[in-house]
């Protein structure tokens, strides 16, 4: 009962107690106050005892002896109501044998009795209504609560679901008629204990709890309200709930607190396997179990108040780890990990440790909780399990086939390289002796030269580790392999570990090697070429035999040997420089060499290239020079045949130039002065149409030599309209042959920059070839297309004869090419200087023939070139 009062104290600030005023509106049945009716109902009541021989007090003859009916003497039923009405504290009026009363006495009796009478109807009607909206109490209740617990992952209709036994505890004790002063928490202790374990479970405070219970009361308070019923009795009943609640809760909580104590101090006494202690807010030891004794050497009065970092290795306390773990626990509230640490002998152990930072319920650190487990074991079982692991995965995932023999020879262990080199699966070679597999190796010599440490007589060769034997697989087949045996020991017991690796694939590439230098040698020695190889210093390393044939030595007399040890200084010093160049580029070069032979000198055309090795470094320089002496002096003749024709040609077109230009002007004088009779003046006209066509050969030849000697044809770039051009030059084609037809077609912008000069040459010089080489009955077409960014002129004719052929087309627009069907009045000249000046603007032309459609040249020009 002591919990319960201290429970009314903590709630006194908590509950909120909505009340009904006292002042009930009239007609409403408020507990304790004077029914009107209270006459009749006493009335009512004297004639009923009255009728069974019992004496009734009245308002109005309290003092009057009634005369019985019946026998004087109380019955039993009505001892029994005298004994029940004491209980309620109900004082009677006094029995007829011995009431001494007085009339004032006899009234505050009957004033009492009445009031007590109309509590219980007062009681009743409470009860009554409490039952009649049970539902609605409920559900307001269970509104609160939630509203109360948003946020919160708690279900509210699981505390709701005591509201029942509530009600039905509030109306029971409504209904049972106990004086105020006899309803305590005891009334309410089975419900209580219920509510305070569900609270518990839920995680509940005392608070939480207690401001639950207060909202049940302010739920049936304003429910009872709505009707107009209020009562002091109601309030002291439910405040009498909330404080067994309250009490329970502390009852249950405590002894649960208790409980666990008790538990948590037998595990941490009893955890001999780990270390269970507490450290104050410093990092000192505050408390010391049987498993940190243990684990660590130290015994309780030793190691108490010592900073926890006595358990570091002297590294981790220099770099501040103890002060960075409590750090990280007090910031994350836990570290966990695996560290190694010190016992007090000073040997390590490894130790899962886990730090635990403990605050109070106001936010303070009070300390930390370290529990420590000797993790040495795990982590050599660990290691070892993951030793094996790696180790099996190595053997399963080698190249090489692995084999293990026991000490009498028979197969142990065989991984899978091994079964794909012979054939057969571990479970069949297991137990059978390693001479199935390697018939050329004997066992007994094979422990015997193991366990002296020597190599194995005929099974390691002079190179290395590594021997070529016979072995069969499971088939028959006999195969190469290179194989190397060495002792070993599992568990205790002496094992031998052979290595064997197929090298059939090797042996059948070398071969094939060998076979293919035979072959390349074969070829070598057989070819005019001159075949060779030099290291990085110039000896040679390997001749062919034409140079031995040539040179009249041996390869034994050359190998060895460099350039300026076999030829003169001039030509091994340019032979030298070749080489080097070859080694600082990386890459192969072609180059004329002069080779000496017999007294005089050669040309020799050589392709020199880099040799390397497999990590791609250059460790020579090979070389195949050819004779080419024949060739070059042929191609000199007629580099100078061809320079001489220009030259002549150049100064054929200047000279001619000075006497043309004489006779055009003396005959454009003549035309001029009209005394000629029309015969003369026809004739001087044909001498100055003649003079004006040789120099416009002249300014051809002029072209084309200035196009040999490098210079290129000049431009004057001005705007210009590429119709009104190809309009003119058709104009005077159609003038100059009049038979012929020649149809223009003219699209797009034809505004750019262009030399309107070299343009109508170009135009001129293809329609003229058109006329020239195409069908007189035909058409030629002459078609401008223009484009945003270029123009293109196409001119068509159709075919005399067959189509060009593909190498007529490729040396088309040499110099001096002239078709089948030339005339022989021009020089070849006119399709070289149509590609040079195209080129020169920047453009391309192209040559389509075919039988349908004829041949065209089609010309493409930007409309801005860039010179």
């Amino acid at each position: 009962m002591k919990r319960a009062r201290i429970a009314l104290g903590l709630i006194s600030g908590l509950r909120d107690r909505p009340r009904v005023s006292a002042r009930v509106p009239r007609g409403s049945h408020d507990i304790g106050a004077r029914s009107p009716h209270h006459e009749v109902l006493v009335s009512r009541s004297r004639a009923r005892r009255a009728r069974r021989g019992r004496w009734l007090v009245t308002p109005t003859s309290c003092g009057a002896r009634a005369t019985p009916t019946e026998s004087v003497a109380q019955s039993p039923r009505s001892a029994s109501k005298r004994a029940s009405a004491s209980r309620m504290g109900v004082p009677l009026a006094p029995h007829r044998r011995d009431r001494r009363a007085s009339e004032p006495s006899c009234r505050a009796q009957v004033s009492v009795l009445v009031q007590v009478i109309s509590d219980n109807a007062g009681r009743e009607t409470l009860a009554h209504a409490i039952e009649r909206r049970r539902d609605e109490i409920r559900r307001a209740w269970l509104e609160r609560v939630r509203a109360d617990l948003s946020g919160r992952d708690v279900d509210a209709a699981e505390l709701v679901d005591h509201a029942d036994g509530y009600i039905d505890r509030l109306t029971q004790l409504l209904r049972g008629g106990s004086p105020v002063e006899r309803i305590g928490a005891r009334a309410w202790t089975d419900i209580a204990r219920k509510y305070a374990l569900t609270g518990i479970r839920l995680g509940f405070d005392i608070e939480q709890l207690v401001r639950e219970m207060s909202q049940l009361r302010s739920v049936v308070a304003a429910v009872l309200a709505s009707e107009g019923l209020s009562s002091e009795l109601l309030h002291t009943v439910l405040d009498e709930a909330i404080a067994a609640s309250a009490a329970e809760f502390a009852h249950v909580a405590h002894a649960r607190l208790r409980a666990a104590e008790e538990r948590y101090q037998l595990l941490v006494e009893g955890a001999r396997e780990y270390a269970i202690f507490l450290l104050d807010a410093h990092g000192r030891v505050a408390s010391w179990n049987s498993g940190a004794k243990r684990i660590k050497g130290y015994d309780e009065s030793e190691i108490l108040g010592q900073p926890y970092d006595v358990f570091f290795l002297p590294e981790d306390r220099a770099s501040g780890e103890p002060s960075r773990l409590l750090a990280e626990a007090r910031v994350k509230g836990e570290h966990k990990g695996r560290h190694r640490r010190l016992r007090k002998d000073g040997s390590e152990f490894w130790a899962d440790v886990t730090l635990t930072a403990l605050f109070d319920d106001s936010g303070v650190l009070r300390g930390f909780s370290k529990i420590t487990r000797d993790a040495t074991a795990q982590v050599e079982a660990e290691a070892a399990a993951m030793q094996r692991e790696r180790l099996s995965a190595i053997l399963e995932s080698a190249v090489d086939a692995i084999i293990a023999t026991d000490s009498s020879g028979r197969v142990a262990l065989f991984n899978r390289a091994a079964e794909r080199a012979f054939g057969c699966t571990a479970a069949d070679a297991v137990g059978r002796s390693i001479e199935v597999f390697l018939p050329d190796a004997r066992f007994p010599s094979i422990s015997q030269e193991c366990s002296a440490s020597r190599p194995l007589p005929g099974l390691v060769s002079e190179g290395g580790m590594f021997c070529t034997l016979g072995a069969r697989r499971a088939g028959g087949e006999v195969f190469p392999v290179e194989v190397t045996f060495a002792p070993t020991e599992i568990g205790g017991a002496p094992y031998y570990a052979a290595i064997v690796r197929d090298i059939s694939a090797r042996v059948r590439a070398e071969r094939a090697r060998r076979e293919a230098e035979a072959r390349l040698e074969e070829i070598a020695d057989n070819t005019s070429a001159f075949i060779y190889i030099k290291d990085r210093e110039g000896r040679f390393l390997l001749v062919n035999r034409a140079i031995e044939t040539l040179f009249g030595l041996t390869r034994a007399q050359m190998l060895g040997k460099t350039d300026a040890e076999m030829f003169p200084s001039d030509q091994a010093t340019k032979f030298r420089e070749n080489d080097l160049e070859v080694l600082a580029r990386g890459t192969a070069i072609t180059v004329e060499e002069m080779v000496p032979v017999d007294g005089g000198l050669r040309t020799y055309l050589s392709v020199k290239f880099p040799l390397r090795d497999e990590d791609g470094e250059i460790y020579a320089t090979g070389g195949v020079s050819t004779d080419v002496t024949e060739q070059v002096e042929a191609r000199d003749a007629l580099t100078r045949e061809v320079q001489i024709r220009e030259l002549f040609v150049g100064v054929l077109a200047h000279d001619l130039r000075n006497p043309l230009n004489a006779i055009i002007m003396t005959s454009a004088a003549l035309l001029a002065a009209r005394g000629l009779d029309p015969p003369a003046a026809k004739n001087v006209e044909r001498i100055a149409n003649g003079a004006r066509r040789i120099a416009g050969l002249v300014d051809v030849l002029l072209d084309f030599t200035r196009v040999r000697s490098g210079a290129g044809i000049e431009l004057q770039l001005r705007a210009a309209d590429f119709h009104e051009i190809c309009r003119h030059v058709v104009e005077e084609a159609v003038a100059a042959h009049p038979s012929r037809r020649i149809d223009c077609a003219l699209e797009g912008d034809p505004a750019g920059e262009w030399d309107a000069v070299r343009i109508a040459q170009v135009a001129s010089n293809l329609i003229s070839n058109a006329l020239a080489h195409g069908r007189v009955d035909a058409p030629v077409s002459v078609h401008v297309r223009g484009t945003p960014s270029e123009i293109t002129l196409e001119v068509r004719n159709a075919n005399a004869g067959a189509p060009l052929a593909p190498e007529q087309i490729e040396r088309i627009f040499d110099p001096f090419t002239r078709g089948p069907r030339a005339d022989g009045g021009g020089l070849g000249l006119g399709l070289f200087i149509v590609d040079q000046a195209v080129r020169a603007h920047g453009g391309s032309v192209r040559v389509e023939s075919d039988v349908e459609r004829g041949t065209a040249f089609v010309v493409t020009l930007p409309r801005h070139p860039r010179v």
